[in-house]
């Protein structure tokens, strides 16, 4: 099971009065798409106070008591997404002279990954790299590339920078002048702690390549190759631990 998302990123969204967009979640109203803000959490009751959605479009229903909503928003970066109910409308102190009509919402228990995600991923940290150190098989064949330069042909070993990683794969940033093709397979290794012993070993397909940042420099989407092996089930528990250590370290 992967890692479930730390709810403290909904407080802190809460706390800075983030922009949210709202669709309605059922079938019997039109999908219309509403936009509004954070307010509040009001402790009495466990709900959240939003301010008035207001809808896209001349001719969208206002939302009404009971209409049941997905809640999208983002936070550092990451977009995240919400089941939740319109509890009722009611008057909300922005201060001590000023109210103003706001929606009460009910809370959720837990978060979605905004970006329709199996898996949640964080990037790697910046002030201590993570080197993936891989061999390529092109195209996933069973053929790996050879060291040219090592009169025994040993594999080439290739070096990326890990950019960011989840329970399905993981992201590498090539500062090397080697280009990697969709679909070819690599056996990787790597240390999520460079003071941690244990190196994990995990193999994985390339999915896509995009830029790093507007640069030439290029990202690497790799997914793992899921198997029952004792070895991939520690790796993959291992960097499950990494995942949610890495949300308490954001949200510090």
């Amino acid at each position: 099971m992967p890692p479930e998302i730390d709810i403290k990123f909904l407080a802190k969204a809460i706390e800075e009065n983030e922009n949210i967009t709202i669709i309605v979640d059922e079938a019997r109203k039109k999908r219309f798409v509403y936009r509004s803000r954070f307010f509040d959490i009001d402790k009495a009751d466990n709900t959240i106070i939003i301010d008035i959605a207001t809808g896209e479009g001349d001719t969208f229903e206002p939302l009404t008591k009971g209409d049941k909503i997905k809640v999208y928003f983002q936070y550092s970066g990451f977009r995240f997404y919400f089941h939740s109910k319109v509890i009722g409308k009611f008057k909300y102190s922005l201060n001590e002279n000023i109210k103003t009509a706001a929606f009460k919402i009910k809370k959720p228990n837990e978060l979605k990954d905004g970006e329709r995600r199996n898996y949640f991923r964080v990037p790697a940290p910046m002030d201590k790299p993570i080197i993936v150190k891989f061999i390529l098989y092109p195209k996933g064949s069973e053929y790996v590339v050879l060291n040219e330069d090592d009169p025994d042909g040993n594999p080439k070993v290739f070096e990326a920078t890990l950019f960011d990683i989840s329970g399905n794969g993981v992201a590498l940033k090539s500062d090397s002048k080697d280009e990697f093709d969709i679909n070819d397979k690599i056996d990787m290794r790597f240390r999520l702690d460079k003071e941690d012993f244990d190196e994990l070993k995990i193999s994985g397909i390339i999915r896509n390549k995009r830029s790093y940042y507007g640069t030439d420099i290029p990202l690497y989407g790799v997914e793992f190759i899921h198997d029952r092996s004792v070895e991939f089930k520690r790796a993959l528990n291992k960097i499950s631990k990494f995942v949610m250590k890495r949300q308490r370290e954001i949200l510090s």
